[in-house]
């Protein structure tokens, strides 16, 4: 019995490890082209977040490698940033501030090609496997939806979102969606804000990484292997500008929280995610002042 069991694992672990080996080096270069060469790899390699990814097996290095493509990508080369954004859309709920930001600031280059990259991707999946799989998945979003997020199937605590703090601490569904919902729209009002500014390309779009994880109820621990890429920018601007020394703290307690994740029955994902937006907001108000 226990030999066939090992069996049966062979292949998952096999497509786990090729998975995992053709995303991490995706993730790799989004952050290291942000940071700089030897930072961007040390920052990326050992940001905690990748550790349970890793163990996962999961797709936190495709999710942060397409998030950090398209905000490193998008001053310079708006078409690949584009492209980048439309892959995101196999995750569209990561994708939705960045629609919105895009038409405050008018990058029409950007969202006009991950609108097209998104309807190909559609296209290709119909043509290839048929109107079956749109069909089952109109049908299982619902229940799916409502098993994990109405129900807590999967374990509120494991939702690192503000939705799954509150469910986990006993309030109600509509108390959690109100919040989520609240914070959502705060997010939305003030990225566009921002990103109409002339605050630094670095602190518009740490916010809007950092933003798009806070937005959505929908995040797993491994999911916050992206936000490493709002670290990753935030840690660009102050090799340029300088640390502020909350910053240091802020980061070491944000890794630290990650870390300690299988350990602890609460929600560190979703501190470390607030610290790290806290640090953008400071930063902002910093160079706002100076």
């Amino acid at each position: 019995m226990f030999a066939t069991a090992a069996l049966a694992l062979i292949p998952y672990t096999a497509a786990s490890l090729i998975w995992l080996g053709a995303t991490l080096p995706a993730y790799v270069a989004a952050v290291r082209a942000i940071v700089g060469e030897r930072a961007g790899i040390f920052a990326a390699l050992g940001f905690p977040a990748v550790l349970w990814n890793a163990t996962a097996g999961q797709n936190g290095f495709l999710t942060a490698a397409l998030i950090g493509g398209t905000l490193g990508l998008m001053e310079r080369h708006p078409t690949f940033a584009g492209i980048c954004l439309g892959l995101l859309s196999y995750k569209p709920h990561f994708g939705l501030l960045f629609a919105l930001v895009l038409l405050a600031d008018r990058r029409w280059r950007v969202f006009v090609t991950a609108a097209v990259v998104t309807i190909v991707m559609a296209a290709l999946s119909w043509l290839a496997f048929g109107a079956a799989t749109w069909e089952a998945f109109v049908h299982w979003m619902p229940i799916t939806s409502r098993v994990v997020l109405s129900e807590g199937g999967a374990d509120w605590r494991h939702l690192q979102s503000l939705f799954g703090f509150v469910r986990a601490h006993g309030g109600s569904e509509t108390l959690a969606w109100s919040v989520q919902a609240a914070m959502a729209l705060m997010l939305a009002t003030s990225l566009c804000w921002l990103w109409r500014s002339r605050a630094p390309f670095e602190l518009k779009a740490a916010a809007l990484a950092a933003g798009a994880l806070l937005a959505t109820p929908y995040l797993y621990i491994y999911d916050l292997v992206a936000l490493a890429i709002p670290v990753a920018f935030l840690l660009r601007l102050a090799l340029a500008r300088g640390f502020l020394a909350s910053e240091v703290a802020g980061l070491l307690a944000a890794g630290a929280l990650l870390l300690s994740y299988p350990y602890v029955e609460t929600h560190v994902g979703l501190a470390a995610t607030v610290i790290v937006a806290g640090l953008i907001v400071q930063r902002s108000w910093t160079l706002t002042i100076n």
